[in-house]
């Protein structure tokens, strides 16, 4: 009967793993990626070190010196190779630094979880020692990166707090041993950091250039963290940031993957926590098994590459936990007082982990309540020092964003009415500028069933197509239903933090994820519940047996952390033999990314103005966050707080107290209120204009206070009725299929208006059936550009276009489209006769990698002067 069972759970393991891995590799647009020289070459380059570190640990004892010196030449030409070894060794530098602090710190400190906690403590050292500095506008950049050398030098002189040394006696230990133990789980330990180590350093995501590898721009830009940079794109923006304060001296070096790796270092700290609370209750391979589970998830494994706070406050959180169990188990009061500021501290990393720390924090209160008499009050001087570090970090940093904005925790109050309540009786408001968020909300939901469909078998149809939560979880949740009814164990306040969790998880999914604009949420949203109830499920041997019929999921899971990733990058590279790349490339990057988006003359107009430059615009944001400037999205302002744009003074009056100097936006003059009002600017004789290759460049000053606005006057055409809604007919040439790029779309993003259209290469679309009124003086009108989220350069291709009456006459126009300019395109209907007509548009001579957009597609009648 049990081999029956096993045999049925396998089966369904199987299904679970290979649903998914079609929807990613068919359905979605990882099918290209997986047959790409950076994936097939570098996985037989990955294996090949595999087996390279297995076979010496599994076989050849004796000859562990010869073995060690090739695995260490070797994973320095590795690390060489895919550009990440000076990286990988400043990101130690100042890991070491940091732990460094912790451990002097906790020198005396008799605790359990200690390097997790001294890493910790030591971060927090390091944060209030830059908004120290702030204070005298001395936390610059050269400041902060003389200051960890020399905390680094000094550390050298005390092995018993360096991590180097603290490394290196483990290492001389077990390579003293007479046989290595676990040499398989060692082995894929090391390759699966290989691989993240590696997708560090690749391109970052939209995120990370928006605001958290920008700090000199939107977080420091003369010494201090207190300095008012009034940014109102969004809350993220000016939440309190301590995960952006302690990657930001990492941007001295020319860079992006600093940051990013230093995530890396947080995820070793994350398992060393995890290890040494499931090593408790499981045996080492257990422990280490179930380890190894969770970092191949791949929201897990993908968040921990990015220079973002998820993982960060994921860890913290888990810290809490365990720290609280241990409270539950002992009675004693410092671990209580820890967990719930642990919890507290928290609060200062991300949005996202309000809904489990509140259900955390009430239940820990009551749980203390209900225990009093058992208490045992062990605090001491450690301990108040420890809890002085955590609150004074938790209100500086908090400080920071009261200062700026008014309120602690910007967002909370337009989602919680009892948290505005709060801060109205302590007194918080907005200051100047800053009001309540205008928060949509959508009607169209998904029930809760299309949800679990969605989440467990096609995740390229959710917000977790890059970071996916994997349905390993509900697996492993069944085992745990299965293991609460057949033994019925003891409820303790683990199982009770489990059950909590799993119903916030559901809620946050469903309740606050299930709309369809937003399905599911992205997966780094939920690390905090997968994570700690993945771990606390563990916690049973019975349960952690059954989990070597998961392996099919885990496997799926490693293909798609390999090949899905938020910057489009893999866990390796294609092989080659060049050892002399350049780690110190942000700049080569921002160019790149400019030159591709058209705006590098921008770059260089900025570039020659050495005063300070805050620019508000309109276009390809995750190219033109790296402007050499302070860079919001107008749109995006226009959105979150159209407060702001009620009238032409009140964003005159917002430009000038947000100290703007330029306006940008594109050639083709989008339709909204803020390139209106941008137009408007440019007419008036106290502003200059820069005509870039697809942008206009607007300088400004407090001399536009005297500017006035004027109604732009609609043109002498009347515009018939006419969406362009469905497509009755299509034809293509091979593309290929997968939800990001299409034979056509329409475009549906910020960047263009409502129903605009990109056609890629050999592509026809045909729209018939389209009535309209019997006039003479017709006319076809559009606009045409090449679509800059396609980077070939210097290009052009020609745009077909056929218009066909009811009585087969036809009119046939061809237009060549030229890199990133702007072709103003009017149609004049003779010949023409009836109320049907069809529409034929048509792509000619472009490179496979090119679409073509049109925009403001509608017929018009020319109306006489």
């Amino acid at each position: 009967m049990k081999n029956i069972s096993n045999i049925l759970f396998f089966s369904l393991a199987c299904v679970f793993a290979t649903i998914p891995l079609y929807d990613f590799l068919v359905n979605g647009p990882f099918g290209w990626h997986i047959k790409q020289p950076a994936v097939v070459e570098g996985t037989v380059e990955l294996l090949f070190f595999f087996l390279l570190i297995y076979i010496p640990l599994k076989f050849f004892h004796k000859a562990k010196l010869f073995f060690s010196i090739v695995l260490f030449v070797l994973t320095a030409l590795y690390l060489r190779r895919h550009n990440v070894d000076l990286i990988f060794l400043i990101d130690f530098f100042y890991v070491s630094s940091l732990y460094f602090l912790g451990s002097v710190a906790l020198s005396k400190a008799n605790i359990v979880y200690k390097y997790s906690l001294i890493f910790l403590i030591g971060i927090c050292l390091w944060v209030l020692y830059l908004l120290g500095l702030s204070l005298f506008s001395m936390a610059t950049l050269n400041v902060l990166v003389v200051s960890i050398c020399l905390i680094f030098l000094i550390a050298l002189f005390f092995k018993q707090h360096n991590l180097f040394f603290l490394i290196s006696s483990f290492l001389i230990k077990h390579y003293n041993s007479k046989k290595i133990k676990y040499p398989f789980l060692i082995s894929i330990f090391l390759i699966l950091f290989f691989i993240l180590i590696v997708q560090s350093s690749s391109n970052p995501s939209y995120d990370e250039f928006w605001y958290s590898l920008r700090g000199a721009e939107v977080l420091n830009q003369n010494g201090s963290f207190f300095e008012p940079i009034l940014m109102l794109q969004h809350w993220v923006s000016f939440y309190p940031k301590l995960y952006e304060i302690v990657i930001y001296p990492l941007e001295f070096f020319d860079s992006f993957a600093l940051g990013r790796m230093f995530t890396v270092f947080v995820l070793i700290f994350f398992i060393l926590a995890i290890y040494e609370f499931l090593k408790t209750k499981l045996s080492t391979s257990s422990a280490l098994f179930v380890i190894f589970m969770i970092i191949t998830i791949p929201a897990v494994a993908n968040s921990s590459i990015l220079a973002k706070p998820d993982l960060f406050s994921s860890f913290i959180v888990f810290m809490s936990v365990i720290f609280f169990l241990k409270y539950s188990e002992t009675k004693l009061l410092s671990y209580f007082i820890l967990s719930l500021l642990l919890l507290v501290l928290s609060l200062t990393t991300k949005l996202s982990v309000v809904p489990y720390i509140s259900v955390l924090g009430v239940f820990f209160v009551g749980y203390f309540l209900k225990n009093l008499k058992s208490l045992v009050n062990d605090v001491h001087k450690l301990h108040y020092f420890i809890y002085f570090i955590l609150t004074l970090t938790f209100l500086l940093v908090t400080y920071r964003t009261v200062s700026i904005v008014g309120i602690p925790f910007t967002s909370l109050s337009e989602n919680i009415s009892m948290v505005g309540s709060i801060y109205e009786y302590l007194g918080f408001n907005y200051n100047e500028l800053y009001d309540k968020i205008n928060r949509r909300s959508a009607k169209d939901i998904y029930s809760l069933y299309e949800l679990f469909i969605k989440y467990n078998f096609y995740p390229t149809e959710t917000r977790m197509i890059f970071a996916w939560i994997s349905n390993i979880y509900t697996l492993v949740f069944g085992l745990f239903l299965f293991y609460i009814l057949k033994y019925k164990p003891r409820i303790d306040a683990s199982k009770i933090i489990l059950i909590l969790y799993i119903f916030i998880f559901l809620f946050v999914l469903y309740v606050l994820f299930g709309k369809k604009v937003a399905v599911g949420g992205d997966g780094n949203y939920h690390l905090i519940p997968i994570i700690i109830t993945f771990v606390l499920i563990s916690l049973n041997q019975k349960i952690v047996d059954y989990y070597r019929f998961l392996l099919p999921i885990v496997a799926v899971n490693i293909i798609v952390l390999f090949i899905t990733n938020h910057g489009w990058s893999y866990g390796t590279n294609k092989l080659d033999l060049d050892f002399f790349k350049n780690p110190f490339n942000k700049e080569s990057i921002r160019l790149t990314k400019l030159e591709g988006a058209g705006a590098i003359d921008i770059y260089e107009h900025l570039h020659e103005i050495n005063s300070f430059k805050k620019v508000i615009g309109h276009g390809s944001e995750q190219e033109l966050y790296l402007l050499n400037a302070t860079y919001e999205s107008g749109p995006h302002i226009a959105s979150q707080r159209p407060y702001l744009f009620k009238d032409f003074e009140t964003f005159k009056d917002m430009l000038v107290k947000t100290k703007t100097t330029h306006l940008l936006y594109p050639k083709y003059i989008p339709d909204n209120q803020f390139v209106k009002f941008a137009e408007a600017l440019r007419e008036c004789k106290n502003s200059s204009l820069f005509i870039g290759k697809a942008y206009f460049l607007l300088n400004i000053d407090d001399s536009i206070k005297d500017c006035k606005y004027d109604d732009i006057q609609e043109k002498s055409k009347k515009e018939t009725q006419y969406t362009f809604k469905q497509f009755s007919k299509i034809s293509h040439n091979k593309y290929m299929t997968n939800l990001w790029i299409k034979p056509f779309q329409l475009i549906r993003d910020k960047y263009y208006p409502k129903n605009s259209i990109a056609i890629r290469n050999g592509t026809k679309i045909i729209y018939d059936n389209i009535s309209i009124e019997n006039k003479k003086n017709l006319i076809l009108s559009l606009k045409a550009m090449k679509h800059y989220k396609f980077k070939t350069k210097n290009d052009s291709g020609v745009l077909k276009i056929d218009i066909k009456d009811e009585h087969s006459n036809i009119v046939t126009k061809q237009f060549q489209i030229n890199d990133f300019d702007v072709e103003n395109i009017e149609i004049e209907l003779h010949g023409l006769s009836g109320n049907q007509y069809s529409l034929e548009l048509e792509t000619i001579g472009w490179k496979n990698d090119l679409q073509v957009v049109l925009i403001d597609l509608k017929f018009l009648q020319k109306v006489n002067d």
